[in-house]
């Protein structure tokens, strides 16, 4: 009887045994199953209320710069940090792969040398190194991850770094049954496994260590404009020319009289003889004198040309008519009369 109880205790224990686990190894090939969307559709994790984003550093140096860090045995530190998950989160796990030809430093206890930053400073964390990366975890009493950076790994470079070389550093999804990729919240509901999901899938971006390479490159630019103008001038020409000339030609001689003129002028030359009278002495005749006239005149654009004497001597007779005897007839009376009072005054 004694033999038999203990019989049916042991196989109850071992039957207990085996079904933790087959619960334990259902649990891991369940998680394993879901993979980095968590099991969620594409639209139920674009539904997430929280979106965070989980990037590396990407580090750039010049060759010098390189080269005196090899030279100087100092390493460079690499940030994972989380953005958009402030307080929301404490469980993470992930994989970081790194190039092989970096070299991950240690600390004094052997493990990785990787440390909490500011983001990750209220929360534990754990690394477990493997062939070519490191795996982090965080957990902590509450959600008391926030934004910022969550840790840093530091690397060595390669001692014989050149120009060009570049070293990346991803965030790979790769769960396994002692190694479960994690960000959630603390109880992780369905606000927390979708946004897990939401991290897997999306919010992952990775970095790297770069050496420039040191070419040179010249780009040139050519730009060609156009313009176009248009001009419009306008001159105005106003000429007037204005020509008068006044042409006016006068002769006098003996015998004749010629006047010329241009168009819309006139020119009358006048000669006047005048004849005057002077006493003489006591028992003389007076003497008279007589210069002929000649007139010339012209009118509307004609010449003309009058001779009074067919003869060109210089002491022809003068122009005989009414005018010319009544002059002659005043000088002789008042000669007359002068003398007879100057005879009349000797009397």
């Amino acid at each position: 009887m004694k033999n038999n109880y203990l019989k049916k205790a042991f196989a109850a224990l071992a039957i207990s045994a085996v079904a933790v686990s087959a619960t334990s190894i259902s649990a891991f090939a369940d998680d394993e199953i879901k993979g980095p969307n968590n099991g969620f559709t594409d639209a139920e994790i674009a539904s997430s209320t929280i979106k965070p984003t989980v990037s590396v550093d990407k580090i750039t140096l010049t060759l010098a710069e390189a080269q005196n860090l090899v030279a100087s045995n100092t390493p460079v530190e690499v940030a994972v940090t989380v953005s958009g998950a402030s307080e929301l989160f404490a469980p993470t796990g992930m994989h970081i792969d790194y190039d092989s030809r970096l070299t991950i430093l240690k600390k004094r206890t052997g493990k990785a040398e990787v440390n909490l930053g500011d983001g990750g400073a209220d929360l534990s964390l754990t690394t477990e190194e493997y062939p070519g990366g490191v795996f982090c975890t965080t957990s902590g009493d509450g959600d008391f991850g926030y934004d910022g950076v969550l840790y840093t790994i530091t690397f060595s470079l390669p001692s014989d770094v050149a120009a060009g070389d570049k070293y990346p550093i991803d965030i790979i999804y790769r769960s396994s049954a002692n190694a479960m990729d994690r960000f959630t919240n603390k109880v992780d509901d369905r606000t927390g496994q979708l946004m897990q999901a939401w991290v897997f899938t999306q919010g992952l971006d990775n970095g790297w260590i770069e050496i420039e390479d040191g070419t040179t490159t010249t780009t040139t630019t050519s730009t060609s404009t156009t313009t176009t103008t248009t001009t419009t001038t306008t001159t105005s020409t106003s000429t007037s020319t204005s020509t008068s000339t006044s042409t006016s030609t006068s002769t006098t001689t003996s015998t004749s009289a010629t006047s010329t003129s241009s168009t819309s002028s006139t020119s009358t030359t006048t000669t006047t003889t005048t004849t005057g009278s002077q006493p003489t002495t006591p028992g003389t005749e007076p003497t008279t004198g007589t210069q002929p006239t000649t007139s010339g005149n012209n009118n509307n654009n004609n010449n003309t040309t009058s001779s009074n004497n067919k003869n060109s001597s210089s002491s022809s007779s003068p122009k005989t008519g009414v005018a010319g005897v009544g002059v002659a007839a005043a000088g002789l009376a008042v000669a007359i009369g002068t003398a007879f009072v100057l005879r009349k005054k000797n009397d």
